[in-house]
């Protein structure tokens, strides 16, 4: 059997571009203007027939728009406009003052047994994880989300009567984010 012979990188560069110059004028270019297909006509007819059809064929393409993307059209008034929108409590002008004043000093490093943190600290006393109503499959869709909204009103009282205004807000008021991450989380 013979020895390969060693084939430089720019032998194999100019050979590419070769083959595709060759692609390129072998290309079929596109047919714009359509000639009539019978061939018994005499000169006069076919003139004047093929210059009608070159005008039909100019107007057609002046009015076809290219295709468009498929974009989701959402009314105004429509409840999905704001359906994944994260929504929370505004701090005050004078909250984020202080904030502001607060992140300016310098931070103390806690020791390991102080960063450890009982289960109750962070949270809320007494609030629990909102959950989907229960639900039986009489019920319509508008039933099953009315009993949603209405649970989800309820938690959120909850939650502003027993947090205090001064802290950040630790949680989000808007039903649809809800409802979607106890989706992914419990299914």
């Amino acid at each position: 059997m013979a020895r390969k012979k060693p084939y430089s990188v720019k032998q194999k560069k100019a050979q590419l571009q070769e083959k595709r110059a060759k692609k390129r004028d072998q290309a079929v270019p596109e047919i714009h203007v359509f000639t009539p297909l019978i061939v018994d006509i005499t000169e006069k007819e076919c003139d004047f027939q093929s210059n009608d059809r070159i005008e039909k064929i100019q107007n057609e393409k002046q009015e076809i728009e290219p295709p468009r993307r498929l974009e989701l059209k959402v009314d105004s008034k429509s409840e999905n406009k704001e359906k994944l929108i994260s929504k929370f409590e505004k701090l005050s002008v004078e909250q984020i003052a202080k904030n502001k004043e607060l992140s300016m000093k310098p931070l103390n490093r806690l020791s390991k047994f102080d960063l450890e943190v009982s289960e109750d600290s962070p949270f809320i006393q007494g609030l629990d994880i909102p959950f989907r109503p229960s639900w039986n499959f009489d019920m319509s869709k508008q039933q099953v989300e009315k009993n949603e909204a209405l649970y989800f009103e309820e938690w959120v009282k909850k939650v502003e009567e027993k947090q205090e205004k001064d802290k950040i807000s630790l949680f989000e008021k808007n039903l649809e984010v809800i409802s979607y991450f106890l989706f992914t989380i419990l299914y």
